[in-house]
C-alpha cells in the first residue's frame, strides 16, 4: 500500500552504467518497497542501468539527449506532479534540478547528492565549464534542503570551495545493494569459460575512460608476467576499448572486456585481487563492493574515497596514482600469499543498505 504523502521524485540525466545511477536506482527501489510514492525521471532513457529500476515505479523519459534541453520538460513535470521531495545526483543534474524546482513554483525539498571530487571535475571538463559549474553550484546548492556527499573528504572540498555550508551537509556512504545469488559459483565459472579466462585473474570495474587509468593495470601485469601469469578482467564499457585491447596485445597480457555486467560482485568475489587504478574518484562504488565481497584489494590513493574507505591502508594496499612499479610490487606481494579463506574487514556497517536508505529518508525530511 502506497503512503498518502506527496510523490518523491528521483532525477537522473540517463540510465548510464555508472555508480551514481546504480545508487539512485537502488534507493528508489527500496523507497518503493517501503511503501513510499516514488516516481523516476530521466532526461534521456538510454543506458543499461534502466533494467534495474522496479517496473512498478512510474518512469518519465523527458527524451532529451542534452540535459539543459530537458529543463523545460522537467519544469512542466514538477508542476504536474507536485513532489514533496526531489532527489538528484551529479553536479550538472543538481544545478538543473534546482533551477527547475525554482521555475516550477514548487516548494519541493531538494536533496542534492554530490559524488564527484572537484579534482575529478577539473580534469574532466574545460576550464570555462569548470568555472561555470562551480559558480552555478554556489547559487543552486544553497537552495537545497540537504546536500549529500559520499565521503567526508568530498564534503570538505565543497565547504572549502564555498559551494555550500557545513551545516547543510551530510555524508552518506554508498550502500552495497548486494543480493543473494544462488548458483553464483556456477554462473561465474560458466562466464569465465565462455570468455576464455583460464589463468588466475584480477578484476577492475568502471567505464573505459582515461580517469580509470586501466592502462596502468595492463602495464603492471605485463611487468610481472615472468613470475605470475595473470589475466585481467575489466567490467565496464567506454571509448577506450580498442586502445586497451591494442595495448594488451602489444604487452602480451590476457585482457577480457565483457562490457557492462549487472552483478560485478560475483566476479569480485571470485578474483585473486581487485584493483582500482583511478586518477580521481568521488567515492568508488566498486571499491565498496570489493570490501563487501572481502576481496584482496589494491587501490590508488586518489582523491577522494579510497584512503577513507580503506582506513589509510588498513583494509587494502594503497599506491600512488599512475605508479606502475608500485602496482607491480603490490601484486607480487599479494599473490605470494595464500588467499585468505575468510578475510576480516571492519566497519562494513558503513555500507549497510538499510542504514543508508534510512539516512537518505532523513536527508529528505521523510
Amino acid at each position: 500500500m502506497r503512503t498518502k504523502l506527496k510523490p518523491i521524485v528521483f532525477f537522473l540525466p540517463s540510465f548510464a552504467s555508472g555508480g551514481a545511477e546504480k545508487v539512485m536506482i537502488g534507493i528508489a527501489n527500496q523507497f518503493y518497497a517501503d511503501g513510499l510514492d516514488v516516481r523516476f525521471v530521466v532526461a534521456c532513457g538510454h543506458g543499461p542501468a534502466g533494467c534495474q529500476l522496479n517496473k512498478n515505479i512510474p518512469l518519465e523519459n523527458l527524451d532529451r539527449e542534452r540535459l539543459l534541453f530537458a529543463l523545460p520538460r522537467l519544469v512542466r513535470y514538477l508542476k504536474r506532479v507536485k513532489p514533496a521531495v526531489v532527489y538528484s545526483t551529479m553536479m550538472h543534474a543538481n544545478i538543473v534540478t534546482s533551477v527547475a524546482n525554482l521555475l516550477s513554483g514548487q516548494k519541493a525539498r531538494m536533496v542534492l547528492r554530490e559524488a564527484v571530487s572537484l579534482n575529478m571535475l577539473r580534469e574532466s571538463v574545460s576550464n570555462f565549464k569548470f568555472w561555470l559549474w562551480i559558480n552555478l553550484a554556489k547559487i543552486t546548492y544553497r537552495r537545497a534542503f540537504c546536500v549529500v556527499c559520499v565521503s567526508d573528504a568530498l564534503a570538505s572540498e565543497l565547504v572549502a570551495a564555498q559551494i555550500t555550508q557545513r551545516k547543510n551537509l551530510t555524508t552518506i556512504y554508498n550502500p552495497t545493494f548486494l543480493e543473494p545469488n544462488l548458483g553464483a559459483e556456477q554462473q561465474v565459472d560458466a562466464a569465465l569459460q565462455e570468455w576464455g579466462v583460464t589463468n588466475p585473474f584480477v578484476v577492475a570495474v568502471g567505464r573505459l575512460t582515461d580517469q580509470k587509468a586501466f592502462d596502468v593495470l595492463i602495464d603492471a601485469v605485463a611487468d610481472i608476467r615472468d613470475r605470475h601469469r595473470l589475466a585481467v578482467l575489466i567490467l565496464g564499457e567506454g571509448g577506450l576499448r580498442s586502445e586497451l585491447l591494442a595495448q594488451a596485445k602489444e604487452k602480451n597480457v590476457e585482457l577480457f572486456l565483457p562490457g557492462y555486467v549487472a552483478n560485478p560482485e560475483l566476479y569480485i568475489s571470485a578474483c585473486d585481487c581487485f584493483v582500482l587504478t583511478s586518477k580521481y574518484e568521488g567515492m568508488p562504488n566498486a571499491l565498496i563492493q570489493a570490501l563487501a565481497c572481502r576481496a584482496r584489494i589494491i587501490s590508488t590513493d586518489c582523491p577522494t574515497g579510497p584512503n577513507e574507505l580503506l582506513d589509510n591502508g588498513r583494509w587494502g594496499t594503497l599506491i600512488p596514482v599512475g605508479d606502475v612499479e608500485a602496482l607491480s610490487s603490490a601484486l607480487v606481494r599479494m599473490l605470494a600469499k595464500p588467499k585468505p579463506v575468510d578475510p576480516q574487514f571492519g566497519e562494513l556497517s558503513r555500507f549497510d543498505q538499510e542504514q543508508s536508505v534510512s539516512r537518505y529518508k532523513q536527508a529528505g525530511g521523510l
